[in-house]
């Protein structure tokens, strides 16, 4: 997949990627991933002045993700990949 990116933009969110210790590739992924399990964005999106209150995501027990936090807040690589296997 090639995408043109503003370089701002694209800087700003891999800084924060690597913070939450995951590849720019496992993030979209994971985006991607939840698209196709929401059938839509999976946030709201609206137009300035047309406010609409936020989705609720349901989900089946089967469903929900385990991810496991180190003590300083970062998701270990191996529960990133179990979430994105899972969908």
């Amino acid at each position: 997949m090639n995408l043109r990116i503003d370089s701002k933009l694209k800087k700003s969110a891999e800084n924060i990627i690597s913070e939450l210790g995951i590849s720019t590739s496992a993030a979209i992924t994971l985006y991607l991933k939840a698209i196709v399990r929401e059938k839509g964005i999976p946030f709201p999106v609206t137009l300035e002045g047309k406010k609409k209150s936020a989705v609720s995501y349901s989900k089946n027990e089967d469903e929900d993700l385990d991810l496991s936090e180190s003590d300083d807040g970062v998701i270990d690589e191996a529960s990133i990949k179990k979430a994105i296997d899972k969908f």
